[in-house]
């Protein structure tokens, strides 16, 4: 069954946030509220804290040599607010949840089914029929399975580069989270391969939160419900469809930030 469409609601509540790595500061005093109107895309200079600002949303920034961060972080994950820090939140409940497909294709070295299934088999106390079942519904949800369909038992590497980011987001979705991340998906294809992703996105943005990082203008106007510009590791302007939806403005506004 697929998530309920989500209406606008508090998703996000960051206070006092702040990362650094050996002693380097990343991101430095993210206050932050979040509502869920569509895709949230992360735009500003290389460097300047985008992928550290997604990590601290599953405390993925946690496992990286050097770390220091504090702050509060909550995320309306069942219907309340809750602070990802909690002690009675495991790390493997949370990353369940929040998903993350990154910048290449992670795909696991085994077959296209096996990329699925052995997430399934690890995390879910899903049987050997239920487990088949989820991975033709994901499967289909990114709109894989009738390319792979008689495929299944080949070896994920054999499949292109979008093919590829695809299986990886169905491996995420299989574990029915409730937020995805993604930093900068399409980094790594070409241009169809890219526009395919971004057409999926604007079908998933109803079901799942999706926070996604982008060095697209192009990519961040097609399917951002809202823009966060951050730059030297702090928040400078949080943009809605009126301010990027005109070009000129938008383009002006990235220029002086840029």
């Amino acid at each position: 069954m697929e998530p309920a469409p989500m209406k606008h609601k508090p998703f996000c509540n960051i206070r006092n946030l702040h990362v650094s790595f050996h002693g380097r500061t990343v991101l430095q005093k993210i206050n932050f509220t979040l509502n869920n109107k569509g895709i949230l895309v992360l735009v500003g200079p290389s460097g300047s804290g985008k992928t550290t600002f997604l990590r601290s949303l599953n405390r993925l920034n946690e496992y990286y040599p050097g770390y220091s961060g504090g702050g509060k972080i909550e995320l309306n994950l069942s219907g309340s607010m809750q602070d990802i820090h909690c002690p009675n939140l495991e790390l493997t409940e949370l990353r369940r949840q929040v998903g993350m497909v990154f910048q290449t294709p992670n795909i696991l070295p085994v077959s296209i089914a096996q990329n699925v299934n052995l997430p399934l088999k690890l995390v879910t106390g899903l049987n050997k029929a239920e487990r088949k079942e989820r991975l033709i519904e994901v499967l289909q949800e990114v709109h894989l399975w009738d390319e792979v369909k008689d495929r299944l038992k080949e070896n994920s590497s054999r499949l292109s580069g979008g093919q590829q980011q695809r299986l990886c987001l169905a491996r995420v979705l299989a574990l029915k989270p409730k937020v995805l991340l993604l930093d900068e998906p399409t980094a790594s294809l070409d241009f169809k391969a890219s526009h395919r992703i971004e057409d999926l996105l604007l079908e998933l943005q109803d079901r799942y939160q999706i926070i996604a990082v982008s060095h697209s203008l192009r990519q961040a106007r097609k399917i951002a419900g809202q823009i966060l510009v951050i730059k030297e590791g702090q928040i400078e302007h949080l943009l809605n469809k009126e301010q990027f939806g005109d070009q000129e403005m938008f383009q002006k506004l990235l220029n002086d930030i840029f």
